[in-house]
């Protein structure tokens, strides 16, 4: 089986029986592409006689079937292609499934105004990161980000104005992070990141960078002047070795986010264990 996302996708071997494949793979994946869906191509490539028959996924994703056998054999004859053409119906089922597979997983797991994270799959990758740093003796730190002045946003310019803001923001954190970093809206106007092998300090940097770019980007979505809008952040570290679960550490940073609100807002503040 051959599989491309798009006309301009790499192409890859879906799954191969017997060997010999990536010699012809080039040309049979243009037979595949070729002509309509369901279309059967015949060609020779070196000593191989091709067979291919391409198909196209409800989801997008170009693929096909490629069969071959040594040009000495006898040629391809019309029950070969029908064999062929039935095949390829088999090989986008499987398509479709898989395709439908990931796309559950996926919104299952993400927040379909920001492609963030939801709640639930962030706090579960946390987890993760979790057990792998206390294995590796790292550090791991929690921001909770929320922002000030949305609801008077939301009441003055409209929902869809309020929308802009969360997605403008969620594209604030991306710039934020590295790669192996996570970040998610766990509902409103909160959001949360997890900085992978970093510390208190590093994330009080990253916060304080946030607290005075988000009020310049967010303002520029607004048709009037918001001076109150701009972000309230709180940070908590788990050290490796560290008893303190998911939960406590959530809600140090939480509390943490909720000190700076009543302090005044647009700020951080590191929530601190004894021996920090």
């Amino acid at each position: 089986m051959i599989g491309s996302l798009s006309d301009d996708s790499p192409v890859e071997v879906l799954h191969e029986c017997g060997s010999g494949a990536s010699t012809i793979l080039p040309a049979a994946a243009a037979l595949v592409t070729r002509g309509t869906a369901g279309t059967c191509h015949t060609a020779s490539l070196g000593d191989r006689c091709v067979l291919t028959v391409g198909c196209q996924t409800r989801f997008g994703v170009n693929a096909g079937l490629a069969t071959w056998r040594n040009t000495k054999a006898r040629p391809w004859d019309e029950e070969d292609t029908l064999l062929a053409a039935s095949a390829v119906y088999v090989v986008r089922m499987i398509l479709d499934y898989e395709a439908a597979a990931r796309e559950m997983v996926h919104k299952a797991s993400t927040d379909p105004l920001t492609g963030l994270l939801n709640r639930r799959a962030f706090l579960d990758d946390v987890q993760r990161h979790i057990a792998r740093l206390d294995i590796e003796s790292g550090a791991g730190t929690l921001m909770f980000v929320d922002v000030d002045a949305f609801k008077t946003v939301n009441d003055r310019l409209g929902h869809t104005v309020g929308d802009e803001v969360l997605v403008k923001l969620a594209d604030l954190l991306r710039k934020l992070v590295r790669p192996g970093d996570l970040i998610a809206r766990l509902g409103g106007d909160e959001f949360a990141v997890w900085l992978s092998g970093a510390d208190h300090m590093t994330a009080a940097e990253r916060a304080d960078h946030l607290c005075k770019t988000a009020p310049v980007e967010l303002q520029t979505l607004l048709a009037e002047p918001f001076p109150d809008l701009g972000v309230s952040i709180g940070i908590a570290t788990r050290w490796s070795g560290s008893r303190e679960s998911i939960e406590e550490l959530t809600r140090r940073a939480d509390m943490a986010m909720y000190e700076v609100k009543r302090g005044g807002r647009r700020h951080w503040r590191v929530s601190l264990l004894k021996g920090d």
